[in-house]
């Protein structure tokens, strides 16, 4: 304090240029979701938002229409998969890594080279089996099957690798004293799993549930093969349709984009907040060793 040390000004300058490098595609989107205003033709309208938000608008010819597409009903849908799957692949992911982990499994640890082995494999190469087996499921359970969100879920949990190959390094760090302590207190596997591991796990459960709601919001590839109809379009897929040969409209498109960015952006926020939180409260050795049998 009695000596503080401030960057010079060209370091100042260098990050203000790499900030405006970084913000200048989405200011340009905004700005034209809004019309273009101050451009040759453009000027500031909401028109383009009050479309994506399904509210008619007046045209030239004085008509009122509206967006053929259903954008809000996309958003919820993008919703659901991406937060379902979010929910199911941490709770998967961090059962599975625990048992790689602390249960002494035979082979553990080929299967756990294995699964970070699948990771480079490309998603793209199994997508007519990935179709077929869909197809398959849903003569027997038709909501598990093609043009259903709950077939793209248990799809998209087919990729639970990386996130318990994540979580497993995870608890390998812990210390293993306060299960110790758990189990001398006569804990079960499981309340020792809910009460001592998931607390001192949980920045890297928000992490998992913050990467896993991202890929699941805007994956494109396997929600385009499985999901046929309009009313069960995702955001990813839906996109495509507001610059088609049939309607092609930049401001609508931007404003589309912008409301897509949003959930996911809110959520990081969120989840930033949490992670400061919890790394700034104390951790008590009573909160984890007291585990009632």
């Amino acid at each position: 304090m009695r000596n503080p040390s401030y960057a010079s000004w060209w370091q100042h300058l260098v990050l203000c240029c790499i900030c405006g490098l970084i913000l200048t595609p989405v200011i340009l989107v905004v700005w034209v979701s809004l019309g273009s205003p101050g451009s040759q033709t453009g000027q500031w309208t909401l028109d383009y938002w009050r479309l994506v938000l399904g509210f008619a608008i007046q045209n030239d010819q004085g008509k009122w229409v509206t967006s053929p597409f259903p954008a809000l009903l996309w958003l919820l849908n993008s919703l659901k998969v991406a937060f379902i799957y979010a929910v199911l692949s941490t709770v998967l992911a961090a059962m599975a890594a625990y048992g790689l982990v602390r249960k002494n499994i035979y082979a553990s640890k080929p299967i756990a080279n294995g699964l970070l082995f699948m990771q480079f494999f490309p998603s793209v190469l199994a997508l007519v089996a990935v179709y077929i087996l869909v197809r398959k499921l849903g003569f027997y359970i038709p909501s598990l099957g093609v043009n259903s969100h709950g077939g793209l879920v248990v799809v998209y949990l087919g990729g639970l690798a990386f996130f318990i190959w994540f979580l497993k390094e995870q608890i390998a760090g812990l210390p293993s004293e306060y299960e110790e302590s758990a189990r001398v207190s006569s804990a079960s596997s499981w309340q020792t799993m809910t009460y001592v591991i998931l607390p001192l796990l949980l920045p890297g459960l928000l992490v998992t549930f913050l990467i896993s709601f991202t890929m699941a919001f805007g994956e494109f590839p396997l929600a385009s093969i499985l999901l046929q109809q309009q009313d069960q379009y995702t955001l990813a897929i839906g996109s495509q349709f507001y610059l088609s040969e049939q309607y092609y409209n930049w401001g609508e498109f931007c404003a589309f984009a912008l409301l897509s960015a949003s959930p996911a952006v809110i959520l990081l926020l969120l989840i930033q907040y949490w992670l400061v939180h919890f790394s700034q409260t104390p951790v008590k050795e009573s909160d984890y060793v007291a585990v009632d049998p």
